[in-house]
């Protein structure tokens, strides 16, 4: 195995020693603002409601504090504890189907890992659905075209597979039923318990409110915005603003070198330079400069160096719109229906919902002709639940906080059911008074161990410490 097989991690690695030695002269580069779900931040996102007095709970200071789990269509679980590499029944077929246990990183650099290890093109691995990047995930994938036993030289990194065999055909987007969400919500006092019961209870009953929620909107709360821009057409707006517009909860580390970008924009060297010292948090970025330092007028090209990521800004616009129109759902101002069409559609009736909107955002009728030079965003009528019921397995109230497992159906966001108890924080830097326990909430709650996942994935989980700031992606 070369070492370019392991660029991620090592780039990961050569970024934090970079960090530590301008902390040593810069420590203010590496102060960050809490992420906390406040109006304000949801607004940027479309969401707009009558602000909720709720306690506040932090999610994910441990990877394992966040756990997903991908419930199959025949409602079987992909789960996270190890199993052996390969089934029982190894079946038959030309296509590997494995569960694929990962954390550190999200499903789309996994499967570009995984690709590499493999020798095989990133386009003959295929999932069912994006898992985040800093949580503990298990998924089901499919890899076509190379035999079983291949998969044995893959090394320990930040996924393992387990249950591989041949079958036919391939997974696809979205098939799936949906996840199971094992989560620790760290709480600065004890929780009542029989009351976050009954706030549950209420909510598995009724329903909760289906807003996409800030991690469909990246870590900078911008995908959307350069989603708008492919919408208009603006090519070169969006590809200036992805490297050097900042974020609300951005370190200021990361503002000094976008900043420095802004004021040298269009100098590819320079910029190639300026970015070349964290490799793993602006490797998007670094991939696009590369390609116009070949092709200076090429912005379309450029983009397109990153097709997963373009769609992704498509989709996030989409979203956002989609949170607007629910929130008049929402607050009243608007009959809610059990549906709501997504923007990315070529149905012209379902494009008026969002019309309005569209229009104070000046995007043109014939948007779809600006989305042509990006052929994996397809117009295709999709539609989502304006309201979601949990399937709750237990709950339980501890002196760290409240740990929870539920079943979403697929297309919603545990956040967004979470963010109806609690006002959630995440990120840099954790707040004094988090209790940092160290808890298996498998074991808590009666839902299985986590200690073997840990002897296999504990060397590349990345904690985020009151002293320090890793950013796991840009």
């Amino acid at each position: 195995m070369q070492d370019a097989d392991r660029m991620l991690f090592e780039h990961f690695q050569d970024e934090q020693k970079h960090f530590e030695e301008i902390k040593k002269d810069h420590p203010e580069f590496f102060i960050q603002q809490e992420h906390t779900a406040s109006q304000d931040i949801l607004e940027r996102i479309g969401i707009f409601l009558p602000a909720k007095h709720l306690p506040l709970g932090y999610i994910k200071y441990h990877p394992f504090d966040f756990i997903v789990e991908e419930i199959q269509t025949d409602a079987t679980v992909c789960t996270v504890e190890p199993a052996p590499l390969f089934s029982h029944d190894r079946g038959s077929g030309k296509t590997i189907i494995t569960d694929l246990v990962k954390v550190g990183i999200a499903t789309m650099e996994a499967e570009r890992e995984l690709a590499r290890f493999l020798a095989v093109e990133k386009k003959s691995i295929h999932s069912a659905g994006i898992k985040d990047a800093y949580a503990l995930t298990s998924q089901r994938v499919s890899i076509h075209g190379i035999p079983l036993e291949v998969l044995e030289k893959i090394p320990a990194t930040h996924f393992f597979l387990k249950n591989a065999r041949l079958e036919k055909g391939a997974i696809s987007i979205g098939q799936l039923q949906g996840n199971r969400f094992t989560i620790l919500v760290r709480t600065e006092h004890k929780v009542n318990e029989e009351e976050i019961a009954q706030k549950i209870h209420d909510l598995e009953k009724n329903g909760f409110w289906n807003f996409f929620w800030l991690q469909r909107f990246g870590n900078r709360l911008l995908t959307h915005v350069w989603g708008l821009y492919l919408f208009q057409g603006d090519y070169e707006g969006a590809l200036r603003s992805y490297l050097c517009e900042t974020g609300p909860h951005d370190l200021p580390y990361f503002q000094h070198l976008r900043q420095e970008a802004e004021e040298n924009y269009g100098n590819w060297e320079i910029l190639e330079k300026l970015f070349a010292c964290v490799p793993y948090s602006f490797r998007y970025e670094r991939a696009m400069i590369s390609y116009l330092q070949k092709n200076p007028q090429d912005t379309i090209g450029a983009l397109n160096t990153m097709p997963d990521q373009i769609k992704f800004w498509a989709y996030a616009y989409a979203s956002y719109v989609f949170n607007r129109v629910l929130s008049q759902c929402a607050s009243g101002g608007r009959n809610c229906t059990a549906t709501l069409p997504l923007i990315l559609t070529y149905k012209k009736e379902e494009q008026l919902l969002y019309r309005a909107f569209l229009d104070g955002d000046e995007v043109p009728n014939n948007f779809g002709e600006n989305l042509r030079p990006f052929p994996y965003i397809r117009l295709s009528p999709r539609s989502v639940d304006t309201r979601i019921k949990p399937l709750i397995h237990v709950v339980k109230s501890t002196p760290e906080g409240v740990a929870i497992s539920f079943d979403l159906k697929k297309g919603a966001y545990a956040t967004t059911f979470l963010a109806h108890l609690f006002t959630l924080q995440e990120g840099m830097p954790p707040p004094a008074w988090l209790n940092t326990a160290d808890i298996d909430i498998k074991e808590l709650l009666g839902v299985g161990s986590l200690k073997e996942t840990q002897k296999i994935l504990g060397p590349y989980i990345v904690l985020l410490k009151k002293d320090t700031s890793e950013e796991l992606s840009s």
